[in-house]
């Protein structure tokens, strides 16, 4: 083997090196937290909420329960929320309004909200 090939094969295996450990690097130290995740599912529920006028009430009166359905998707619950003396109704109760899956990054992607069945449908446009 030439001396050429030798450096070309080490610069290969050098690169490969570096760029796995730079994507190491930035999946272990830059990922966002659950934290994070969630709140930014959070919001893009909200902003969805409020652009598709998916319900009458305010912000303060409507509460989010998460689970996560795969590493990508989250089913948000939305409910309403009687603890604030701003809302009318019994405080001790919650009922569900309906749910929204959302990606991590806040991405809503459909709804169960009008349908009679329980089946998620994509949001219009």
């Amino acid at each position: 083997m030439t001396n050429k090939r030798v450096l070309i094969i080490l610069t290969t295996i050098a690169v490969v090196a570096i760029a796995l450990g730079i994507y190491w690097v930035v999946g272990r130290y830059f990922r966002p937290s659950q934290e994070e995740v969630e709140t930014s599912v959070i919001s893009g529920a909200r902003v969805a909420i409020q652009h598709y006028h998916l319900t009458d009430q305010r912000n303060e009166c409507l509460a989010f329960q998460l689970s996560q359905t795969s590493q990508n998707i989250y089913i948000v619950d939305v409910r309403e929320n009687h603890a604030d003396s701003k809302c009318a109704g019994d405080p001790e109760a919650s009922p569900r309004l309906f749910s929204l899956q959302v990606s991590r990054d806040g991405k809503v992607i459909a709804t169960d909200e009008g349908s009679s069945d329980g089946n998620f449908h994509p949001l219009a446009k």
